[in-house]
């Protein structure tokens, strides 16, 4: 977390994470193993988006109220396009061994975090399609970062391999 604090100043007063209750709460509500660097995210960047360049991604907070909600819409929503759960190569929460979704970009298109044995990784799919998905060998901080320094491999498009690099974190409410 302490390098993607040097690379990404966090504001002075983040936004929805005041009380560690609606950690508990995410908890209660969602079957999955949430990792440890994503409720200090939460505490530290609270709502918001990550801009990188001209391109932004809206960063879930695990602390928002509107998070758990979130979860069952996006997942509801996905569950039912395409093939049914068992001809496809991943599944959505709340489907068993599903998907969180925990960023969205720009687009509408959602990262997620996936829960294997002990690891959590990132993975990114395109408009939602299986045969597209990326599985990131990293934490969700490490994917950050790696997202944030450019090299991430293989890289998230569109942010790749920009000339004009420039990263704010701007408070949103998007949630």
């Amino acid at each position: 977390m302490q390098k993607l604090q040097e690379l990404l100043t966090p504001p002075a007063r983040p936004l929805r994470c005041g009380t560690l209750k609606n950690w508990r709460v995410l908890h209660e509500k969602i079957d999955f193993q949430f990792p440890d660097d994503f409720l200090e995210y939460g505490k530290l960047y609270g709502t918001g988006l990550i801009n990188i360049s001209k391109y932004g991604l809206k960063v879930a907070n695990p602390l928002d109220p509107n998070y758990v909600k979130w979860i069952l819409s996006r997942g509801k929503s996905l569950s039912t396009i395409g093939d049914p759960p068992e001809l496809r190569s991943f599944n959505y929460y709340p489907e068993p061994g599903g998907l969180v979704p925990f960023a969205e970009n720009m687009s509408g298109e959602l990262i997620f975090l996936q829960r294997r044995r002990t690891d959590v990784k990132v993975v990114s799919m395109p408009l939602g399609e299986p045969d597209r998905a990326t599985v990131y060998p990293c934490s969700f901080t490490e994917f950050l970062v790696k997202l944030i320094t450019q090299k991430l491999d293989p890289p998230y498009f569109p942010v790749q391999h920009l000339d004009d690099f420039e990263i704010t974190f701007e408070k949103l409410d998007w949630l």
